[in-house]
């Protein structure tokens, strides 16, 4: 082949190849009659439900999805939603769980504790209960004395009166902190029974053998 052939034939290859890289692109959809359109461009009413990109010889090199109905949106969102709920919740479950072990080191330490609570408010209660049943002595010593004063036919000095009413109030008082109490005692054995168990768990998570994979 001379020179000149050559030549030509350079320049053919190379017209062939910038003539098809130069072809625009095709686009594949389906119309409002669900019938498949192969044209230049897509039209906007059709873009939203999704489309294909078509090389110059009809191979799909993109395909573009249907955009998501508003129903679709809200639900993706609610999942995400969801999961970074899920995902905080687990954070601080893991915090917590974190902070047990650093407080206590296992539940013979949460043991320890929770005893030393439940003998400290158990010391209060009775204090409290020594406290009430003097009360009532004082109360039961002032009513006899104004039983006195009427079986004598005298009159009850006010001043009685005014110790009754105050050594009362005094029993309702301390009826009210004693049931406090013991209802503070009753909230130290639940809360300490969760933190037991959760840490029961976590040291046998611990001591559990890895395995293998």
């Amino acid at each position: 082949m001379s020179f000149r052939s050559r030549l030509v034939l350079c320049g053919c290859v190379f017209a062939l190849t910038v003539t098809a890289t130069a072809a625009p692109n095709l686009y594949r959809y389906r119309d409002s009659n669900g019938t498949v359109v192969i044209g230049a461009s897509v039209p906007p009413e059709y873009v939203k439900y999704g489309y294909e990109v078509l090389s110059a010889t009809g191979r799909v090199v993109e395909v573009v999805p249907r955009a998501p109905t508003p129903e679709e949106i809200a639900a993706r969102e609610a999942a995400q939603a969801q999961a970074e709920r899920e995902r905080e919740l687990a954070r601080q479950k893991a915090e917590e769980d974190a902070l047990l072990l650093r407080l206590y080191g296992g539940p013979d330490g949460a043991i320890g504790v929770r005893d030393r609570r439940l003998q400290e408010l158990g010391g209060i209660i009775s204090i409290k209960r020594g406290n009430l049943q003097a009360v009532r002595a004082q109360i039961e010593e002032t009513e006899a004395k104004a039983a006195s004063y009427e079986r004598s036919g005298r009159a009850v000095p006010e001043d009685l009166y005014g110790d009754l009413q105050r050594l009362q109030a005094q029993v309702q008082d301390l009826e009210r902190d004693i049931a406090h109490s013991e209802a503070e005692l009753d909230n130290v054995e639940r809360e300490y029974e969760l933190k037991i168990e959760r840490l029961r768990q976590l040291k046998a998570a611990q001591e559990e053998p890895a395995t293998a994979d």
